[in-house]
Parts: structure tokens; sequence; C-alpha cells
């Protein structure tokens, strides 16, 4: 059933001029193909991969034509064929399940690595998980935000800082400054990552923020920008290079503008 809509959508994006337009748009303003705009007049790139152009098609279609439309279901046992409805949310229940299985190996594992780096076995679980955490398997049919990394990406660009120390700099200033919006995934994260069940909300998401931050910290992740003698005054560049390259609609919604990332800069100082 799936695979019937899958291709009934794509015919009617080929064939339908409106519709193809449509697409268009949302193609272009995709997260992935977004952040790949020319610098100087903001045009959508000239060249994209077969492989990038794929998975940012079913996304779109994944997230705007498949969980949509309802999926008819024919009950072969019921004697007159009777036909249920069934809806296709997206799937994720089970792709949380998944990213929540690998933060926790990551946890288990992460400290094992800079205490027994010798360790064969702690080592292959680490490559295990980040190949799994990256091929795309926890994101499929999942809105994704990327806020974090496009912030860290000009904290590399202006001052040298490798990925994980811009995320690990990040990410606790984005999940404060985004507390509000992130409500219900950051209690759940903070239940089933880091077993935090007691105290009101808030204060379990506090406990959630801050024990990220204390996992980097105990790998030897700084999260602040002063850990890297990056001050304050540093962040009106920052800024405005997220305006030059067009990251000025991040996350998941496209609601993380420059006034949110300057206050993330800020808060992550």
């Amino acid at each position: 059933e799936r695979d019937e809509q899958l291709k009934r959508a794509i015919f009617q994006l080929l064939n339908d001029q409106a519709f193809n337009y449509h697409y268009g748009e949302l193609f272009y303003n995709h997260v992935s193909i977004s952040g790949l705009r020319n610098e100087s007049n903001l045009r959508p790139p000239q060249y994209i991969s077969s492989n990038l152009f794929a998975d940012v098609l079913i996304d779109i279609l994944a997230n705007t034509v498949l969980h949509s439309q309802p999926v008819v279901l024919k009950d072969k046992d019921h004697p007159d064929g009777k036909q249920y409805e069934a809806g296709l949310p997206p799937p994720q229940k089970v792709q949380d399940r998944f990213a929540e299985g690998l933060l926790l190996t990551l946890i288990e594992e992460g400290p094992k690595a800079l205490q027994t780096p010798q360790d064969y076995a702690v080592r292959a679980n680490l490559m295990w998980t980040a190949t799994l955490a990256l091929n795309g398997l926890i994101g499929a049919g999942v809105p994704q935000d990327w806020a974090t990394h496009m912030l860290g990406h000009e904290l590399t660009a202006l001052h040298g800082l490798d990925h994980a120390q811009t995320l690990a700099v990040v990410l606790p200033a984005m999940l404060q400054v985004r507390r509000t919006q992130k409500r219900a995934k950051l209690l759940q994260y903070a239940e089933r990552v880091w077993g935090v069940r007691d105290g009101d909300e808030d204060a379990r998401i506090d406990a959630a923020i801050q024990r990220t931050r204390e996992f980097f910290e105990a790998l030897q992740v700084p999260t602040r920008l002063s850990d890297y003698g990056i001050g304050t005054d540093a962040i009106p560049a920052l800024v405005a290079q997220l305006e030059r390259h067009g990251m000025v609609a991040l996350g998941e919604h496209q609601n993380v503008d420059l006034i949110e990332s300057r206050q993330v800069f800020e808060l992550a100082a």
C-alpha cells in the first residue's frame, strides 16, 4: 500500500505542473538543500547529487503525501471484505526508540573509550552506533531539525573548532532557548535517556539539559565559548555569517530566526 502511494505521488509530481511547482518549492527549502545555497545571491545550488535528491524527495513525500493520506486496508477475514481506514502517522515512535537506544549506548560506551582506548569492542560499538545514527535510519519519515549544526558550522568557519566541539557548545544552549517549542520531546528525553522522573516538568527539563552538558564535559569536550577563548564580542560576526549564508529560518519548522540564533550564542558564552 505504501509503495503504491509513493509511486502515485511521484507520477503526480512529474505530470502535474502545479503540483510540481509546490514540491519544487518544498524541495529547495528543505534543510539539506537550503544549506547549499550560493552565498552571494542565495540561489539554489546548481548541482545536487542523486543520493541527496532521492533522500530529500522521499522525505518530502513521506511527510506531505504519505502521512496525510489514509491507507485503505482490506480485512481478508471479514466475510464481505469490509475495508477499514488506518491513519498513517510518521513512524516517530519507532524512530524515537532507535535514537534513544543509540544515545544510551553512547552514554555507556563513551567514557569507556577514554578509559580504555585500546578496547576494540568499545570502539566497535561506538563506530556501529555512529553508523546507525548517520545512515538515515533514525531520521526516515521524521521531521528533522539541524539548527544546532548550522550554528556550529559558523563556529568552525570563523574560529576553527571541530564539529564535536561546536555541537557540545551549541546544543545545551539551543535546548534551553527552545525548551518551550520542544517541551514534550525534552520531557521524553529526560525520562527515557537520563532516567529523570522526579520533580515538576521544568525541573526535569533543566536536569536533562544539565546532564547533557555534564556528559560532554566528562568526555573532555568543553561546552562554553569562553572555554575556547571566544568572547561575546564574536557573536555579531557569527550571526552575520548565518545571515550571509541564508540560515535565517532554521529548525524543523523553520522558526529559528537570527534573534533566536543570537540568543543561543549568547547563552553558550
